[in-house]
């Protein structure tokens, strides 16, 4: 089959105004009803994207869209919370290894009965836990300011 060159260049511009940042909010709604999965996702990635339509955009049939959406720094934290609660494990799994997720969410997913996306959750709440103050200690040559023996853990 045969894809007409006018087909594709429209794909292509709305697959690049869906992603821009200078697209008004009106163009981003229109956008966001597009039959293409990566436009929608597009548009859940774009930084002007409104909460109420990333609201809608929640409840996409596509996964990688709800990622978006769980990614985009607009998004509200009650529509992170029910993402959290996806029934596919790839939005959760996406969610467990995002540090810009607040701790209660973390530890929703920390408890999920998969066990990988649990593994990642815990190892992302310990990514971002500070460091005990047992582990300061001086600096040789008797500086008067602490530093920290970086361990890494598994």
């Amino acid at each position: 089959m045969k894809v007409r060159p006018t087909a594709v260049s429209s794909l292509n511009e709305r697959y690049i105004r869906a992603g821009c940042p200078t697209t008004t909010v009106e163009e981003l709604w229109s956008l966001a009803s597009d039959d293409v999965d990566n436009v929608r996702r597009r548009v859940a990635e774009n930084p002007r994207c409104p909460q109420e339509l990333l609201t809608e955009l929640a409840i996409d049939e596509n996964p990688d869209v709800r990622i978006a959406v769980a990614e985009n720094p607009n998004t509200i934290e009650l529509v992170k919370e029910q993402l959290a609660r996806d029934e596919s494990v790839d939005v959760r799994y996406s969610l467990a290894e995002n540090p810009n997720l607040p701790i209660s969410i973390l530890d929703l997913l920390a408890e999920d009965e998969n066990a990988y996306v649990a593994h990642r959750a815990r190892r992302t709440i310990r990514l971002l836990q500070p460091a005990d103050m047992a582990e300061l200690k001086p600096r040789a040559g008797g500086q008067n300011y602490m530093t920290r023996d970086i361990k890494f853990r598994p």
